[in-house]
């Protein structure tokens, strides 16, 4: 389904239950507190199912969205955060993507030179498992930013990424909504769409 602003979310969800190889696609509104970026039926799709959702934001351009082309993927070292890389394994080793594991850091947070490698070890550890999955080299990186989302947003589009895989909490709070704020500005900024998903960890 694209561009399923009018679409029933419950029938939506009913055509997914019958047809398991069905992915959905969605376009946002771009405007407005978080629900009303991503939009009524997909934060709908997202409390009831477990299921990816690409969602295509308003600055996303034509060229974006092969699915066989570069993929950013935000991790924020939680367990609910690593959810979505099976989704990323599955995509790139059935159609040859190439992911790009990225773990940043904020202005705000307070590292002393000994434990900021912490997070450098957590990504390139992911990094280095999901390598293994695939059977080939998985790059990664550790941005340092004021703003979570403007990291993503600026390193997706320096690096022609095609998507964006993210999960729709972490732990800086994304689950006051259910999309989560900063993958709200993720989707209203970036130019490439964003595959969503919610955790299994996450209740409704």
């Amino acid at each position: 389904y694209t561009d399923a602003a009018d679409a029933s979310g419950s029938t939506i969800l009913r055509h997914l239950e019958r047809n398991s190889d069905t992915t959905v696609t969605m376009s946002s509104r771009g405007h407005g507190r978080s629900a009303a970026i991503v939009g009524s039926t997909t934060n709908q799709l997202l409390r009831a199912s477990h299921r990816p959702v690409i969602v295509i934001g308003p600055n996303a351009t034509k060229s974006s969205g092969e699915l066989s082309g570069r993929y950013v993927v935000p991790l924020d070292g939680s367990p609910r955060g690593d959810e979505v890389l099976p989704v990323v394994a599955a995509v790139a080793g059935q159609l040859g993507g190439a992911p790009w594991l990225i773990e940043v850091i904020t202005s705000g947070a307070e590292f002393d030179s000994a434990t900021e490698l912490v997070p450098s070890s957590f990504v390139s550890r992911r990094a280095s498992e999901l390598s293994r999955t695939l059977g080939y080299p998985v790059d990664f990186e550790v941005l340092h930013g004021g703003n979570a989302a403007t990291s993503i947003v600026d390193f997706a589009r320096s690096e022609g990424a095609s998507l964006i895989f993210m999960t729709t909490h972490g732990r800086t709070g994304l689950a006051r909504l259910t999309a989560g704020s900063i993958a709200a500005d993720v989707i209203r900024r970036a130019t490439a769409p964003v595959v969503l998903m919610r955790p299994a960890r996450l209740t409704a």
